[in-house]
């Protein structure tokens, strides 16, 4: 096994490790969800520094160690735009859901370019509310590939199509009928009928004018179906405004 090994990545998570150190969490292309010390990065003089505090893909290349890994260099290869508080709260969301969502050390191809996509569209796009429904089909489509995708089009427990009065069981992870219904989780219409556009029809995102409101309510009823899937809460999803 080599000793070392290089990968892009981007940073998910930083925490204090001893009095100069931080351990940092990256997502990466070719090995997922992985961790490494970066030694003397909290000091002034430190080179790695400033590759690592900004939103962007980060060339890595990392020591292999007994018990943790360390970073032996890391180059910024790709600066996301941060000009602004709409920015942050975009970037700050994605990184908070792939840190809570992703679990393990493997690689995920279909994830990866879910990602790499995702940013590339919210930089060529300014529209707010065009870049407030592509973090929302980030959301479905990465749930989909961990094998989570919701049932959306008829009842999870009697099957029954064309549920005419939606309600959602987040224990069966799909709409429920009103004979079905025992959970009482209303969820309007309009957010189901926009997270199965998201999940059937994304070529629709560029051409489509957004109710703002209709993107309130499925961002609730979404952020709620992934705190119980994960059974953590997402705090980032808490401070969007369209």
């Amino acid at each position: 096994m080599n000793s070392t090994y290089k990968t892009i990545g981007i940073v998910i998570k930083r925490k204090d490790w001893r009095e100069n150190d931080s351990l940092f969490s990256f997502y990466t292309q070719d090995f997922g969800k992985v961790e490494a010390i970066a030694t003397s990065s909290k000091k002034i003089t430190s080179k790695l520094a400033g590759h690592l505090s900004s939103f962007g893909l980060v060339d890595l290349m990392i020591a292999r160690g007994k018990r943790i890994d360390r970073l032996a260099q890391a180059r910024l290869i790709q600066k996301f735009p941060c000009d602004n508080i709409q920015d942050y709260k975009f970037f700050t969301s994605l990184i908070e859901f792939l840190d809570k969502a992703i679990v393990g050390h493997e690689a995920d191809p279909a994830i990866w370019s879910l990602l790499t996509k995702t940013v590339d569209s919210y930089i060529s796009n300014p529209n707010q509310d065009y870049q407030a429904v592509l973090k929302l089909l980030f959301y479905l489509k990465t749930i989909e590939i961990l094998g989570y995708r919701p049932e959306l089009y008829q009842c999870v427990i009697c099957q029954k199509n064309n549920v005419t009065h939606p309600y959602f069981s987040f224990i069966n992870n799909g709409l429920v009928c009103k004979t079905c219904n025992i959970t009482k989780h209303s969820v309007s219409k309009e957010s189901i009928i926009l997270s199965r556009l998201l999940y059937d029809d994304q070529e629709m995102l560029s051409r489509v004018i957004f109710n703002r409101e209709i993107i309130k309510q499925t961002s609730a009823f979404i952020s709620k179906l992934l705190t119980h899937i994960f059974e953590k809460p997402f705090y980032s999803m808490g401070i969007d405004k369209v």
